[in-house]
């Protein structure tokens, strides 16, 4: 149509003379393209929305299957700093929200490697000091001393139970310490569980 009754704005140039580009100014043409534009428009659009209507049905009988945690769960991405906290993440989705307690949870996920490395290290002293003490328990019925480590190629030997005592409390403030920071060092990734 265009290239038909477009006037030949175009010129030389034989790629344009089906666009827009070869339609002269002011002509009626212009009308013709801009109806056609917004039937466009009105058939995709109803297309779309008749889409989604039919689309929806299965999409709740799909989440109804589903585990009610994997189905009522949002993750959420670049968290701003503000928000950066469970209680106030959990607010915000409360209020954006029609209606009233639509938030079960929500969690905004934190760095525990280096905590999760302390508690680790922290519990197995704790085994450890706890086998100690049942070895000394089990020497004095036998007469000997208490449960000691180290000594081999010129090492010196060294209390079980003092040494893990030590390591104990020397871990214990660190993964306060820690916890602590995990707490105030939120990132910007978390999840909300909403209510059915």
């Amino acid at each position: 149509m265009n290239c038909a009754f477009g006037g030949n704005m175009a010129g030389d140039d034989h790629l344009s003379y089906f666009s827009f580009g070869n339609v002269e100014f002011g002509s009626w043409m212009y009308w013709v393209n801009s109806f056609v534009s917004w039937g466009v428009v009105l058939v995709v659009t109803s297309n779309l929305y008749d889409g989604q209507r039919k689309f929806l049905p299965h999409r709740y009988a799909w989440l109804r299957k589903m585990a009610e945690k994997r189905a009522n769960t949002i993750m959420v991405d670049h968290i701003p700093e503000h928000l950066r906290s469970d209680a106030k993440l959990a607010d915000f989705f409360e209020k954006i929200i029609p209606g009233d307690n639509n938030v079960k949870s929500a969690y905004v996920t934190k760095d525990t490697t280096h905590l999760l490395h302390l508690s680790t290290q922290l519990k197995k002293d704790e085994a450890a000091l706890h086998q100690a003490k049942a070895q000394w328990v089990k020497n004095e019925e036998e007469g000997k001393g208490r449960p000691t480590m180290g000594g081999s190629c010129g090492g010196r030997e060294v209390d079980c139970i003092d040494h893990y005592t030590k390591e104990i409390q020397d871990l214990q403030p660190k993964v306060a310490e820690e916890r602590e920071k995990v707490q105030k060092q939120a990132e910007e990734v978390g999840g909300v569980n909403l209510s059915n």
